[in-house]
C-alpha cells in the first residue's frame, strides 16, 4: 500500500547543475494516437519498397529492446511531445501537450513551423493539454483534422471579448474539454491548416463542454470507427486523493464549475459521473464526424436531443481512459448498425490495479467507481450516491432514487443472477420481523439498507407480511445470496401452516453475488405472513421477497431505468508486487485468476500505476514482426516504464504475457505505423521513439563525449574524449572530429586535446563534435558546450527552502524568486526556465515551463492519505554562451498541522531548547530554519522561535 511521506531536510541551499528526466503522467494519467487502417495498405507497401531517406539515430543509451529491434530516437528539440498520427502520404503528425502539432517527414525530419499551433487556448496544467489528434479518415479529401483537449479557463472566459489576452492563462479552475475540427491546406500539401475552418463538435460554450472540476481524468483519446463516427474517452473528472463522491472536494474546482454551469447539480456526484448515463465523464463518446452530434445507433440516443451527453455516450464505467485504439476492421462500415469496432482502452486506475478494457458493443459498463480492475471496491460501493436520473418508483419518504450500486451487478455466468429488480414490488428483509436472523450491511450487493443474515440455530425465521389482491395462484420470489459451498434449504410457511417443506437454496459462488429463487403459492385473498425458516443449522442470505400473480414476469425493472453487468477487462495488474490477473469464474461466479498461474494466462506476473492502451500488431506489422508477436496485443504503463504483448484468443481473451520492452520510462503513447510497421512511441522525457524490426541489421554506433573542462579563461585547453561510445556489433569504431572554431572536420583518436581562444574578456561558446563511425558506415554524433572566458550561472532560491511544507487546506499560491549571480553576464543576457513537478508515488506529473525569471507557482494539497505526493522547483538559467546553473527545492506536505507552529523543529510539539539548537546550528545560512524566509538565519528568526516558546497551540 503507498504511504504518504513527510520529510522536513535541515540543510542549506547550494548551487549546482541538474540535469534531470522529465516524466508526466495522466494519472495517472493518466494523447493516444490514432491508429491508421488498413484501407492505406497498398500506400503502405508502396512505401516500404521505395528508397526512402529515414534520418537514423543511435538506439537511446537506457534503452531496452527486445532481440532483433532497434530503438531509435526521431527528430529532436520536443516539448512534452505526447501523442502521434499518421497521415495519408506517410508523413507522421506529432502533438506537444502544450497545443503545438508537428508534421514528421517520410525521412524523419521535423517541420519548422507546426501544422496546427492552438497553444493559446489549449490549457496546459497537471494532467492536462492537447490529449489526441486524429485525422478523418477521407483526409487525402477533405483535409479534416480533429484535436481533444482542455480549455484554458481565461480563454473560454474572454476568447472574441476585449478582455482577451492571447499571453493569460488561467489554471487550477474549473473548465472544460474540448473536441474540434480544422481543415487542411490541400493547395500547401497539407503543412498547415486553415485557422478560419474552426469547427467545434463538443464544447462549443462552458455549459457544454466535458467538465474538467479537477486535476486529472479529462480527454483521453479520439480514434476513428470502422464505420466512420468519431469516437472519444473521457476520465471521470474527480478527485484522485480521496473517496470522491460528490461536494467540494479539496483538491478540486466543485463550487466553482457549479455556478459557471460547467456542472449540472446533478452531476455533482464525484467518481459516479462515470455511471451517469447522461453525463460526458468517464465514458467513450461517440459522434457524428460532420456535425458532432449522437448517432441514432448510440444505445441512449434522445432524437430529442443528439447533442445531449446521452445521445453521445457508447459506453460508461471509466476512470481516466487515457489511451485507447481500435482494431482495423473489427467492424461495421455502415454508422446506422451501431458497430464501430474493438477498443482497446488503457484505464489507469485508483491506488490498487490498472486494467486493459475491451469495448466490443454499444453500452457496455466498465464498472468505476464500484469496481476498480476486475474486483469490487467497498469504499466507493458503501458511499454510493443516489442517481437522479434511476427513480424508484417510491414516493418519499422512502427512496425515491436507485443509489448506483443497485444499477451494476458483478459478471456472472448465471443466467439467473439478476439484479435490476423492481424495489416496488418486493419487501425487503431489514424491514420485516424475525428470530435469529440480524440485520447485516457487511456484504455487498443487497438492496435498501441491508439483508438479514441466519445465524447457525436451526428454526431461525424471517417473517413477510404479503397481500394477495385475489385467490389465485402467485408465485413468491426471493432475492438470496449463498456463499458457502452446500445447499441450505429454507421451509416456506404461510399463515402459520407449512406450504413447502424444503425450498433449495445452491450456492451462488459468493456471499455477494444475489440471485432469485421461486416457488409457486396458492393464496386466498387478502394480507398473509410469509415465513421462511431455516430447517438446517443456517440459512442463506436474504434481501428481500415479492408477491406476484401467476402468468406475470419476474419483478423487473422498468424499460425506463437502466441496469448494467460489469464489463470485466481481460487484465489488471496491482500497484503493490508484481500481481496481473485475468478474469475467471468459479461456481459461475467472477473470480480472478493470476498471470502464470494454473488457468491463468501464461508468463510472469508484474505490475505497475498508469496503464497505455496499444495496438494490435496487425496489417504491415504482422508481416514485418517475428511471428511470436503476430497478433498480439500491446500495452504499457508509464510509471512502470514497460510495454508488454498479450496473446488474445478468438474470444478475445489473454492466453500470453509476454514482455516486449522493461525499460520505456515516460512512455505516453503507442502507435503503428500502417506503411511500415514500426511502432512509434512518445516519452515524456525523451521525445520520440521509434521501434524497427531488423533482425540483420548492423545497428549504428552510439557516440559519448565528456570534456575535462567544460569553462575557463582563454586560451583553455581540453582534452575531448569519446573513448565510451560503444557499437552494438563490437566493431572497432573511428572517429571524425569537428572542433567548432571554423576548423575543418578532422580524423582523429578516441581521445584529443584541442586549445580554444576568444577575445579578452568576451565569452565565446564553442560546440566540439565527434562522429563514430562503425566498419559498416552507420555514424552517430555527439556534441559538448565549451564556454571560453565564461563561468556558469550561481543560482539560488530564495522564496523557498528546500523540505519546505505547504498548508493542507487548498491550493497555495507559492512566489517564485532567486538570487543569479553571472560574472559575465547581464540579466537581459539571461533566460530561465522554472518547472514545477508533482511527485506521485513512483511517478511524476510535470507542468509546462515558465520562462519568467519571477513568478508564481500552484501548489495544490495533496498528500497525507494512502498516497504520497510532493512537489519539486527547480529553476534552470542559461547565459548567452551557452552555460546554465540550477538549483532545486522539494516541497512536503504538512502531514503534522506543524505550519501553526513553523518553529518547532523536531515535530514534538514544543519550541524549546532543542529547536533552539537547530537554528542556532544554522546561524547566517538558509534552510529550514530560515522562518520568516529572508534567506539567512539570522536575529529575526530568532525573535519568531522566541516568540513561540512553549507548548505548540
Amino acid at each position: 500500500m503507498w504511504f504518504a511521506t513527510r520529510e522536513r531536510a535541515l540543510r542549506s541551499h547550494s548551487t549546482r547543475n541538474f540535469h534531470a528526466a522529465r516524466i508526466w503522467g495522466a494519472s495517472y494519467l493518466e494523447a493516444m494516437t490514432h491508429l491508421v487502417t488498413a484501407r492505406f495498405t497498398a500506400l503502405a507497401l508502396a512505401l516500404t519498397t521505395a528508397a526512402t531517406p529515414i534520418v537514423l539515430l543511435a538506439p537511446s543509451i537506457n534503452a531496452a529492446p527486445p532481440a532483433d529491434f532497434v530503438l531509435e530516437s526521431i527528430a529532436s528539440g520536443w516539448n512534452e511531445a505526447v501523442g502521434t498520427t499518421f497521415m495519408p502520404d506517410g508523413r507522421a503528425l506529432v502533438w506537444e501537450r502544450g497545443g503545438r502539432v508537428w508534421i514528421v517527414n517520410t525521412n524523419g525530419t521535423k517541420n519548422s513551423t507546426p501544422f496546427v499551433d492552438i497553444h493559446d487556448e489549449v490549457g496546459g496544467w497537471r494532467d492536462y493539454g492537447l490529449m489526441s489528434v486524429v485525422l478523418h479518415p477521407n483526409f487525402a479529401t477533405n483535409g479534416w483534422v480533429y484535436l481533444m483537449y482542455v480549455v484554458d479557463r481565461h480563454h473560454l472566459d474572454f476568447a472574441g471579448t476585449g478582455s482577451y489576452n492571447a499571453n493569460t492563462d488561467t489554471y487550477f479552475a474549473a473548465t472544460i474539454g474540448r473536441i474540434t475540427r480544422y481543415t487542411a491546406n490541400a493547395a500547401q500539401n497539407f503543412n498547415t491548416i486553415d485557422p478560419t475552418t474552426r469547427f467545434v463538435l463538443l464544447g462549443e460554450t462552458a455549459t457544454t463542454g466535458i467538465p474538467i472540476v479537477h486535476q486529472s481524468h479529462g480527454p483521453g483519446s479520439l480514434a476513428f470507427g470502422e464505420d466512420g463516427t468519431l469516437l472519444a474517452t473521457v476520465g471521470d473528472a474527480a478527485s484522485y486523493n480521496e473517496t470522491d463522491v460528490g461536494g467540494q472536494v479539496w483538491d478540486g474546482y466543485i463550487n466553482d464549475g457549479l455556478a459557471r454551469g460547467i456542472l449540472r447539480a446533478k452531476d455533482n456526484v464525484g467518481a459516479f459521473r462515470s455511471q451517469m448515463i447522461d453525463g460526458y465523464n468517464g465514458k467513450v463518446l461517440r459522434l457524428d464526424a460532420t456535425t458532432g452530434d449522437g448517432l441514432a445507433s448510440n444505445p441512449f440516443f434522445d432524437p430529442r436531443a443528439p447533442r445531449a451527453p446521452r445521445s453521445r455516450v457508447w459506453a460508461m464505467g471509466l476512470r481516466n481512459p487515457f489511451r485507447m485504439q481500435i482494431l482495423p476492421e473489427s467492424g461495421s462500415h455502415d454508422p446506422a448498425d451501431g458497430n464501430p469496432g474493438t477498443l482497446y482502452i488503457g484505464d489507469v486506475g485508483w491506488n490498487e490495479w490498472e486494467d486493459l478494457q475491451t469495448c466490443m458493443a454499444a453500452g457496455q459498463n466498465f464498472g468505476w467507481p464500484i469496481f476498480e480492475g476486475l474486483t469490487q471496491r467497498a469504499d466507493y460501493f458503501a458511499a454510493s450516491p443516489f442517481n437522479v436520473d434511476a427513480p424508484t418508483g417510491l414516493s418519499a419518504p422512502a427512496q425515491v432514487s436507485h443509489r448506483f450500486r443497485d444499477l451494476l451487478r458483478q459478471d456472472s455466468l448465471d443466467a439467473t443472477a439478476l439484479l435490476a429488480l423492481d424495489p416496488t414490488k418486493f419487501v425487503q428483509a431489514e424491514a420485516a420481523n424475525a428470530s435469529g436472523a440480524p440485520v447485516q450491511t457487511g456484504d455487498l450487493g443487497f438492496f435498501g439498507t441491508g439483508y438479514r443474515d441466519y445465524a447457525t440455530n436451526s428454526g431461525e425465521w424471517i417473517d413477510f407480511i404479503m397481500p394477495s389482491v385475489a385467490a389465485g395462484q402467485y408465485t413468491l420470489f426471493i432475492r438470496f445470496a449463498h456463499g458457502s459451498t452446500a445447499n441450505r434449504p429454507l421451509r416456506v410457511g404461510v399463515d402459520g401452516a407449512s406450504v413447502v417443506a424444503s425450498l433449495a437454496f445452491n450456492p451462488t459462488g459468493a456471499w455477494t453475488e444475489w440471485r432469485l429463487q421461486s416457488t409457486p403459492l396458492t393464496l386466498t385473498a387478502g394480507v398473509h405472513t410469509i415465513r421462511l425458516t431455516t430447517t438446517g443449522l443456517s440459512g442463506p442470505n436474504i434481501d428481500g421477497v415479492a408477491l406476484v400473480p401467476n402468468g406475470q414476469s419476474a419483478p423487473l425493472l422498468p424499460s425506463t431505468v437502466k441496469s448494467f453487468t460489469h464489463r470485466r477487462p481481460i487484465l489488471d495488474w496491482s500497484h503493490i508486487g508484481a500481481i496481473a490477473r485475468t478474469p475467471n469464474f468459479t461456481n459461475n461466479a467472477a473470480t480472478t485468476v493470476n498471470v502464470g498461474a494454473a488457468g491463468g494466462a501464461t508468463g510472469s506476473s508484474f505490475g505497475g500505476y498508469c496503464a497505455v492502451g496499444g495496438p494490435r500488431i496487425d496489417g504491415v506489422a504482422a508481416t514485418v514482426w517475428p511471428a511470436a508477436f503476430t497478433s498480439t496485443l500491446l500495452v504499457g504503463d508509464f510509471a512502470g516504464n514497460w510495454i508488454r504483448a498479450l496473446t488474445l484468443s478468438a474470444t478475445g481473451d489473454a492466453t500470453k504475457v509476454q514482455t516486449f520492452d522493461a525499460d520505456t520510462p515516460g512512455l505516453t503513447s503507442l502507435v503503428l505505423n500502417p506503411f511500415d510497421g514500426s511502432l512509434w512511441t512518445t516519452r515524456w522525457s525523451a521525445g520520440l521513439m521509434r521501434y524497427r524490426y531488423a533482425p540483420s541489421a548492423n545497428l549504428p554506433p552510439v557516440a559519448r563525449l565528456t570534456t575535462s573542462a567544460s569553462y575557463g579563461a582563454s586560451p583553455l585547453t581540453v582534452t575531448l574524449s569519446a573513448s565510451t561510445s560503444s557499437d552494438p556489433e563490437n566493431g572497432a569504431l573511428t572517429y571524425t572530429w569537428t572542433y567548432g572554431d571554423g576548423a575543418a572536420p578532422v580524423a582523429g583518436p578516441a581521445t584529443v586535446m584541442r586549445t580554444y581562444f576568444a577575445a579578452a574578456g568576451v565569452p565565446t561558446r564553442f560546440d566540439p563534435i565527434v562522429t563514430a563511425r562503425d566498419p559498416a558506415g552507420n555514424t552517430h554524433s555527439a556534441s559538448v558546450v565549451v564556454s571560453v572566458n565564461n563561468t556558469p550561472p550561481l543560482v539560488d532560491i530564495t522564496s523557498l527552502f528546500d523540505g519546505q511544507l505547504y498548508p493542507m487546506d487548498g491550493d497555495t499560491i507559492f512566489p517564485l524568486v532567486a538570487n543569479v549571480t553571472d560574472a559575465e553576464h547581464s540579466a537581459a543576457q539571461r533566460s530561465c526556465s522554472w518547472r514545477t513537478i508533482l511527485h506521485h508515488n513512483s511517478h511524476e506529473h510535470s507542468e509546462q515551463s515558465d520562462p519568467s525569471c519571477t513568478t508564481n507557482a500552484v501548489i495544490s494539497a495533496l498528500g497525507c492519505g494512502l498516497e504520497s505526493y510532493h512537489f519539486e522547483v527547480i529553476l534552470t538559467v542559461t547565459d548567452a554562451a551557452g552555460l546554465t546553473g540550477s538549483d532545486m527545492v522539494h516541497l512536503y506536505p504538512d502531514c503534522k498541522g506543524t505550519l501553526v507552529c513553523p518553529a518547532d523543529f523536531d515535530d514534538d510539539g514544543m519550541v524549546g531548547a532543542s529547536d533552539l539548537a537547530t537554528l542556532l546550528a544554522s546561524w547566517g545560512s538558509g534552510g529550514a530554519s530560515d522562518l520568516n524566509g529572508s534567506g539567512t538565519v539570522d536575529s529575526a528568526d530568532l525573535a519568531v522561535l522566541l516568540s513561540a516558546w512553549g507548548a505548540c497551540s
